[in-house]
């Protein structure tokens, strides 16, 4: 009986252990409760924010965009399996939560006002705080813009995990009171691409 109970328990500990196989030149992780993914890729396109700020009747914007000249960026996330306990027994489901992000470099173009735009060229750019984590709801993800506000993020040709697929945000941190004017609108376009398939 003993050597069955010890033949049992490492068995347990087999399937609970980590399994490796290659995904897009990263590793994918598995045990009992969570399946892993991570997606590298080489990233182009543009980041705008425009801040405006100032009385409401005449508040000013500034402009700043960034086209990507080199970007190395990617996207993983968990499906953690979440298991709580009630009164009949055991609920069980998953929890998706996508983590992106970006290393680039870029040509960076500021316009404040009606001013004439500056530029500087090979600035180190990464992505907004909040654009750093998508919620998976149903088919969709979203970036939180703050409690119970969420904003869609768009996905064409392809999906987040292809060889290559162009990702959108668009959302807005809204801060103004009745007199002032204090908001900051995030936008951008970006393609990722495997290195293999360009």
């Amino acid at each position: 009986m003993k050597k069955i109970t010890l033949m049992l328990c490492a068995c347990a500990m087999a399937f609970a252990g980590l399994l490796v196989s290659c995904n897009n030149g990263t590793e994918k992780y598995i045990n009992a409760n969570e399946v892993s993914y991570a997606y590298d890729y080489n990233v182009s396109g543009t980041i705008k924010e425009v801040a405006t700020s100032g009385a409401v009747a005449a508040p000013t914007a500034t402009v700043r965009e960034w086209t990507l000249t080199k970007g190395q960026g990617g996207i993983y996330w968990t499906e953690n399996s979440q298991i709580e306990g009630d009164a009949t027994g055991t609920i069980g489901g998953w929890n998706e939560n996508y983590h992106m992000w970006l290393n680039a470099t870029a040509d960076q173009s500021v316009t404040v006002g009606t001013g004439t735009a500056t530029k500087t060229y090979a600035v180190g750019k990464g992505l907004p705080d909040k654009a750093q984590t998508l919620y998976k709801m149903g088919d969709d993800l979203f970036i939180k813009v703050k409690e119970g506000t969420y904003s869609k993020v768009t996905i064409d040709d392809g999906e987040i995990g292809d060889d290559e697929f162009t990702l959108s945000y668009n959302y807005t941190i809204d801060n103004s009171t009745t007199t002032t004017t204090n908001s900051t609108a995030y936008s951008a376009t970006l393609k990722f691409k495997v290195p293999s398939a360009e």
